[in-house]
């Protein structure tokens, strides 16, 4: 609870030094929570969401098909509408708009304040744009180089430690 001085109309005599209590401010999580999904939702609306459509624009990806289903593009309309690894929970989405999916677009269902409860639901459950889907070939060498320098790294600083050990040791006797 925080203090905060009187509202005029409160009750309160204008100019006391009387206070009353505010609720305290949400917890950091809570609002951690829904930037998340804030950003996400807003990632969605402008397109620049994790999709293939959007990394194989930004050459992040090698092509647009979906990595959930091998259709030929995976854009925010076959994830949100027709893409069968989500079945259950595009029946979920598709029950707020009036219209039905096949009569509502994108644009629309994501403009519609009645239909952002059940897009965030539907990101919720989901796991579209939370992950860029499989490997792409060659990116698994990479990284396993990345890491095997990391080691060598590491193995490099154990072995000069150990040698600056046994100089110690040396000079000692």
């Amino acid at each position: 609870m925080s203090l905060v001085p009187p509202t005029v109309g409160s009750g309160e005599i204008e100019g006391s030094q009387n206070y009353v209590s505010a609720p305290s401010p949400p917890t950091t999580r809570l609002l951690t929570v829904f930037s998340v999904f804030s950003q996400l939702l807003d990632a969605i609306k402008t397109g620049h969401c994790l999709t293939s459509q959007y990394l194989a624009w930004t050459t992040r990806r090698p092509d647009a098909s979906c990595w959930w289903c091998q259709y030929s593009i995976q854009s925010r309309e076959h994830l949100l509408k027709n893409c069968p690894q989500w079945r259950s929970q595009q029946k979920t989405l598709w029950t707020t708009p009036t219209r039905g999916k096949d009569r509502t677009s994108i644009a629309e269902l994501l403009a519609d304040e009645q239909c952002g409860r059940a897009v965030l639901d539907f990101l919720a459950n989901t796991d579209v744009d939370r992950t860029s889907g499989p490997p792409v070939a060659g990116e698994e060498d990479e990284a396993a180089n990345e890491a095997s320098e990391w080691e060598a790294r590491e193995q490099a600083e154990r072995d000069w430690e150990r040698m600056e050990e046994e100089v110690r040791l040396g000079a000692e006797l």
